[in-house]
């Protein structure tokens, strides 16, 4: 235990800046998790989309929709999700999508 404290001491530079990293990843997490969005991984994403009761919303412009997507996966515009569209135009540029249950339904 002398040791650590020891190392410790010596490099208290590199200790603030793990804490720093600490608190930042953990402010991140619970921002995500007060907007209500997840992040999955690509084994947990893939068991959901083909778990029957899943729907996957495209939310990327018709012409790359028509290119290629998902089996199964429902185009809709921003608009039609997100009326004013503030939240959804945070990620313009990146690959849009949206993993809902079955239940939901958009017009």
């Amino acid at each position: 235990m002398s040791r650590f404290l020891e190392f410790v001491a010596n490099h208290p530079i590199l200790w603030t800046l793990a804490v720093v990293l600490l608190l930042a990843l953990a402010a991140l997490e619970l921002r995500n998790r007060a907007r209500g969005t997840i992040n999955l991984s690509i084994f947990d994403f893939t068991r959901q989309l083909n778990s029957d009761n899943t729907l996957l919303i495209d939310l990327r412009p018709g012409a790359d929709f028509d290119k290629g997507h998902i089996r199964g996966a429902r185009h809709l515009t921003p608009s039609q999700v997100d009326p004013s569209a503030k939240e959804i135009s945070k990620f313009k540029g990146g690959h849009r999508a949206a993993l809902l249950p079955e239940r939901h339904h958009f017009g």
